[in-house]
């Protein structure tokens, strides 16, 4: 389950977020809302946005020295004591020209598998309200309460799918879970099927939770696709790409309402093949030897991948 603590923040978040929105959709008139409304969700968060300095602030220890991260690095390089990266790379190794000599290949891999994760942010919970109010005829409360109860779903059911990582490998459920999402990005914005209520509230809504579970993912895959002395800077310039790539997706998919079926399946089918194609790596690099080992992609757990 360790790999589903990383995400249960931003999973409890948006539950939280959806049930200061809905009742004051609810509530409010359009008027209301456009007027002052829409400033009550940003009143809480912005409450609680001092706490998190405050527990910094608080509990917060001092960076370690390079000397001591060497000790450690040296220390899990020994057997028995997990998969080992070596000793941390000195600071003018690990620039921005030695990220993209060294590791293009990782960063190219890692965009393309981010690519279904971006692509449900630009058409995820907000797109698909006013895509649910706009071609489906639902009223304001109606799409808000449907995104609250996919926003509540999409916390248990994305700590199983990380668990599942975790018990049978990190590519493996990977891929299985963008090729779900190629699946289901097809009846998700199919307006005829959102326009049974029975629909709605039983496949509709389990469907477009796992959908949105099954997109998270990616996050922790390509987290593992780098070392740790480069880890933050190379997945920040992988997820930004993917951003920078899909920002457009929203208007472009205004016109139609099923245009957004082929950049959220497109998108799926890249991110499948990125780990598909990490999978290969993988086998290579724990099969082969010396040069014949290939890319590593692996680098916080090996097995089971």
């Amino acid at each position: 389950m360790s790999r589903a603590i990383g995400l249960l923040p931003s999973a409890f978040a948006l539950v939280a977020i959806s049930a200061i929105v809905v009742p004051v959709s609810t509530l409010l008139t359009r008027a209301q809302m456009l007027q002052w409304g829409w400033r009550v969700p940003f009143l809480f968060t912005g409450l609680l946005g001092p706490l998190p300095l405050l527990l910094f602030y608080k509990d917060a220890k001092e960076t370690l020295s390079q000397a001591h991260l060497d000790t450690v690095s040296e220390s899990s390089s020994e057997p028995g004591n997990g998969n080992a990266e070596g000793p941390l790379p000195r600071d003018a190794e690990s620039d921005m020209a030695d990220l993209f000599q060294h590791h293009w290949r990782q960063l190219v891999l890692g965009t393309a598998g981010l690519l279904s994760q971006t692509t449900f942010e630009a058409l995820g919970f907000a797109y698909q309200r006013a895509w649910l109010m706009r071609w489906c005829m639902y009223t304001d409360s109606q799409a808000g309460l449907f995104i609250g109860a996919t926003a509540a779903l999409y916390a248990p059911i994305t700590m199983s799918v990380l668990s599942l990582a975790d018990t049978f490998g990190l590519g493996k459920v990977g891929l299985g879970c963008s090729l779900t999402a190629v699946v289901l990005s097809v009846p998700t914005f199919l307006p005829p099927i959102w326009n049974s209520r029975l629909c709605l509230w039983g496949p509709c809504l389990v469907s477009y939770a796992l959908l949105h579970a099954c997109r998270s993912l990616s996050v922790v895959w390509a987290v593992d696709l780098f070392p740790q002395s480069i880890r933050a800077r190379a997945f920040g310039m992988s997820q930004t790409a993917g951003f920078l790539v899909c920002m457009g997706f929203p208007a472009l998919s205004s016109g139609r309402a099923m245009n957004a079926i082929y950049f959220t399946a497109g998108a799926s089918a890249v991110s499948a093949t990125a780990f598909a194609y990490a999978l290969m790596c993988h086998h290579s690099w724990m099969t082969g030897k010396g040069e014949e080992r290939g890319m590593q992609v692996a680098h916080l757990r090996s097995t089971p991948y």
